[in-house]
Parts: structure tokens; C-alpha cells; sequence
């Protein structure tokens, strides 16, 4: 049986899960507009810009990787809430 108490736990896990996302999105998105100023900086910091580009590579792709989960966590969180949902809506009919 599905609570109401139990659905609400779920969409609020849901909305944990989409400002997650937001924030991954938001951050990727930041370092994409940065990356002329980061690889000068990193090059001010004595890297070459060879090991600079590869530093930046690297930021991208945890960066993304980040993105990727949050997704897929909120669109689990997203099919659960729904499978609840409509369960709870079924037994009160």
C-alpha cells in the first residue's frame, strides 16, 4: 500500500534530484564558458598549455560524468515517483 507520507518522500526526493541536476548543469556549463581564461591561468602557473589542454580535458569529463548521473538519478527518481503515483491513485479509486 502507498502512503501518502511514502509519495511525498518520493517527490521531494525527486526535486533533491532535479536541483542536483540543475546545479551539475549549471557548473558544466560554467567551466565550458571558462575555458579561455582557465588554460591562460593554468599557463600563468608555469603548466604548458599542452598539460594545461589535458588538465582541462580532465575537468570536462568529471564534469560531464557529473552532469550524466545526476540525470540518470533524477530520471530514475522520475519513473519511481510516477510507478507510486499512479499506484497510490489506483488503490484510492
Amino acid at each position: 500500500m502507498i502512503t501518502k507520507q511514502r509519495l511525498k518522500k518520493a517527490e521531494q526526493a525527486l526535486e533533491h534530484a532535479h536541483q542536483s541536476a540543475i546545479t551539475a548543469h549549471e557548473c558544466y556549463a560554467l567551466l565550458i564558458k571558462s575555458h579561455k581564461k582557465l588554460l591562460k591561468n593554468l599557463q600563468k602557473s608555469g603548466i604548458s598549455r599542452h598539460d594545461a589542454i589535458i588538465d582541462f580535458e580532465e575537468l570536462m569529463q568529471e564534469h560531464s560524468q557529473r552532469f550524466n548521473e545526476a540525470m540518470a538519478t533524477m530520471e530514475k527518481l522520475s519513473k519511481e515517483f510516477n510507478s507510486l503515483e499512479n499506484e497510490y491513485q489506483h488503490q484510492a479509486a
